[in-house]
């Protein structure tokens, strides 16, 4: 297999060169042929007029060629309104094609021309990122024009559910969100989707399970409850309600222990809608005046009589509207003549009362919201049910070239207490077999090649890619999938169930050639192979995994290169092994002592490679730091390598 996969290889670098050479040709492309006299302004602009024209054919036909012409400069303006139109028109047929020329757009080498239009895609992709994201995204907004086009291409090729198809399924559901919420949420225009904040909301979580939308406003009933015997100060008070329009959005999937409340309404009573905090933003600012005190019996701003009401009129909700009602309810039930002539006369609470009831409610609600959201994104193509793949990617020298060597463990036993390795958890399907596929990407996240091998379950569906490792930085993208075979009724194969297990890597420049200087290999970890699999598909002895139970002693295996040698020929090095306890967020737990192994050895030559067997059944259950640190001890020089790994039980 090893063989066939090395041929593999030299056509990927091959590729590499080849996207290199026409990224030189884009650059250096003559002004004076015939799509460049349209480059880089008048392609988008024509293909704008032609939609005008309703010639929507025409107009994805120019961007499509344009796409493929390597005398035009990429245009992000073009791969956007390209597959804008596209999904806006549901044209199916195209929805592959929208997302290469979306990615067309966005591989120029020279993008700063479309500086505003790459921060704009950048600004659309911040909504549906997780916490722990956000701050890198943000801060790019400072960076060349290159590196963000460059990082949003990677974005959206990583949240390809199916990277091995020309579609994009994530890609074409954001835009379809988009296009929803620009149709049917205009209350205003702002960014990043041309809606007010209900877009938002729309494009990161999908439509809500419950919504209920009207005006707040105090009812006729309760101001007569409330203030019975003063029409005049009825009157003042309805001066003061700007009656301010609200929607709130209910979702059951947002938070394991209760539903998701949105509040959408006009700021200060009569301001801007958008997504607030609470019902004390949608009260207008004069009514917490103590002007407006004036006109009440009770002698307390207006605002506190508009709370309570606003309260009621959410609180058929649920949740926190329906808690607050009843709170402030029986708070005001106190001093209400008719509910209760036993209040002495007084006609409402306090205002310190009401003051610390909405400062306790408005604090909660900005500072520690009730059931927020614990998920970052709703998507028929996220978080759902995948392949499970461990991929290891390891840093060799062969004959003194680098060399990548990537292994694939699709369904693996990781997730099951066997110690066999031979149960599986994949989700089996008639007709379907296990495949890893392998795709090469330059710096630019342009595709240059793409490796396919089939893992069978002898093997340990195990698939093993060996990569000559070229000095220009390269992305991978591995993934696993359950594939059907070509047949008489079908023209390619088809993808099967459930979505195809993926990993990404941005390996590390290659390795140090130089015969004068010690190097090392990269760490590859994992178990013993398990005596019933085949080993052939198996470039190191074990089976790679950065996850062992308890139980499990621990493999590590590393080469190291360029040994001094003394006069009998013998290289002499000390390897130093750490195994360093961490905490959940990564950091180095100091209160554990990590586990140290060192070993002096010999070779017979300046190469050497072997596996070290470390037992860690006394080691508490979690994450761990494996380092290493190789010293030649006849020439000084020293070399350090470390992985990840997680000890389950």
């Amino acid at each position: 297999m090893v063989r066939v996969l090395a041929a593999g290889a030299a056509l990927v670098l091959q590729a590499t060169l080849t996207s290199s050479a026409l990224a030189e040709a884009v650059q250096d492309a003559s002004p004076n042929t015939p799509r460049a006299e349209l480059a880089p302004d008048s392609v988008f602009q024509e293909g704008l007029r032609l939609l005008e024209e309703n010639q929507r054919e025409e107009a994805l036909n120019l961007w499509e060629d344009a796409s493929e012409d390597p005398t035009v400069n990429p245009d992000p303006r073009v791969g956007i309104a390209f597959l804008e139109t596209v999904v806006e028109e549901e044209d199916e047929g195209r929805y592959d094609l929208a997302f290469q020329v979306f990615l067309w757009g966005l591989s120029g080498v020279d993008p700063n021309p479309f500086r505003s239009t790459v921060l704009e895609e950048l600004d659309r992709i911040l909504p549906i990122l997780n916490e722990e994201e956000t701050p890198r995204w943000t801060a790019l907004k400072d960076s060349s024009t290159v590196t963000i086009a460059r990082e949003l291409r990677g974005f959206w090729i990583q949240k390809d559910p199916t990277p091995t198809t020309p579609l994009n399924e994530r890609l074409i559901e954001h835009w379809q969100r988009i296009l929803f919420a620009r149709a049917n949420y205009r209350y205003s225009i702002d960014p990043p989707y041309g809606t007010d904040d209900r877009g938002i909301i729309y494009v990161k979580y999908g439509a809500p399970g419950r919504e209920k939308s009207g005006f707040l406003g105090a009812a006729e009933v309760e101001l007569l409850v409330r203030v019975p015997n003063d029409p005049t100060a009825r009157e003042a008070m309805r001066r003061y309600d700007s009656s301010p329009q609200y929607e709130v959005w209910v979702y059951e999937d947002l938070n394991p222990s209760d539903f998701v409340q949105f509040l959408f309404g006009n700021e200060g009573g009569k301001g801007r809608f958008r997504l607030v905090d609470g019902v004390r933003d949608l009260i207008p600012t004069e009514a917490w005046s103590q002007a407006s005190a004036r006109y009440t019996p009770g002698g307390v701003p207006v605002a506190h009589y508009l709370e309570l009401f606003y309260y009621q009129d959410l609180s058929a909700l649920g949740g926190r509207f329906a808690r607050r009602f009843s709170e402030l309810d029986e708070v005001w039930n106190l001093y209400t003549h008719r509910r209760n002539p036993a209040s002495g006369g007084v006609p409402a609470p306090s205002q310190n009362t009401l003051r610390a009831y909405s400062y306790r409610y408005d604090m909660q609600d900005r500072s520690d919201p009730e059931s927020p959201p614990t998920v970052a994104v709703v998507s028929a193509y996220e978080g759902g049910e995948r392949e499970e793949i461990v991929v290891q990617a390891v840093r060799t020298l062969q004959e003194n070239e680098p060399r990548l060597v990537i292994t694939a463990l699709s369904a693996s036993r990781l997730g099951v207490r066997d110690r066999s390795g031979l149960r599986r958890q994949r989700l089996e399907a008639e007709g379907f077999e296990m495949s890893h596929t392998l795709i090469v990407r330059d710096s630019l996240h342009r595709e240059v090649g793409r490796l396919t091998e089939r893992a069978t379950s002898a093997q340990g569906d195990v698939s093993t890619f060996f990569l000559r490792h070229p000095e220009e930085a390269i992305n991978l993208t591995v993934t696993g999938e359950t594939r059907r075979g070509v047949d008489e009724e079908d023209s390619e194969p088809q993808i099967g169930p459930p979505y195809p297990g993926q990993a990404h890597l941005r390996p590390l420049a290659p390795l140090n050639t130089d015969p004068d200087h010690l190097e090392v290999s990269d760490l590859a970890t994992g178990v013993r192979i398990p005596e019933a699999l085949d080993v052939s598909g198996f470039l190191f002895p074990l089976l790679p995994t950065p996850k062992i139970w308890l139980e499990d002693p621990l493999l590590v295996y590393l080469e190291v290169y360029h040994l001094a040698l003394d006069a009998l020929g013998t290289g002499r090095f000390r390897a130093d092994f750490r195994i360093v306890p961490l905490r959940d967020d990564g950091t180095d737990d100091t209160a554990r002592s990590p586990v140290t192994l060192s070993v002096d050895l010999e070779s017979e030559g300046p190469t050497f490679g072997r596996s070290f067997f470390i037992n860690l059944y006394d080691q508490e259950l979690g994450y761990y730091r494996v380092e290493v640190e190789v010293t030649d001890l006849l020439r000084g020089e020293t070399r350090s390598r470390t992985a990840q790994l997680e000890i389950m039980g």
